[in-house]
């Protein structure tokens, strides 16, 4: 961080949490229409979403940086969510729009983050 500073001394550093990735400790792997075709029960999953979470936050605050919650404005479009506000792709998706990588962020999830962490 300190080396940072001294080349770029107004800069503002950010860590940028992940978006909302499943729906609790559900995760919808496959998508051929328009809603998810199998909500899978995953919590060792949403145990380590929680985990990069926290770890992200407590480096924030280690660090003496911003953290950038990007949960409250994704929470309804993760994997589970339907094509047309699915932010993140399943691992066989063909509805979610372009993006990629399975199991990745899509475009419109990279066009939200892009515009939130601009906005911020």
């Amino acid at each position: 961080m300190e080396r940072i500073k001294r080349a770029a001394p107004n800069a503002r550093v950010q860590i940028v949490g992940y978006p909302t990735i499943g729906s609790g400790p559900y995760y919808c792997l496959f998508h051929f229409g328009p809603r998810p075709a199998d909500p899978t029960f995953l919590p060792p999953i949403q145990d380590f979403e929680n985990k990069a979470q926290w770890m992200q936050v407590d480096l924030a605050a280690r660090t003496g940086v911003q953290f950038l919650d990007m949960k409250p404005s994704t929470r309804n479009n993760g994997m589970c969510a339907d094509a047309n506000q699915r932010m993140w792709a399943g691992l066989v998706d063909f509805t979610g729009g372009d993006g990629n990588l399975p199991i990745h962020m899509n475009q419109r999830g990279h066009e939200h983050t892009a515009n939130v962490i601009a906005r911020s």
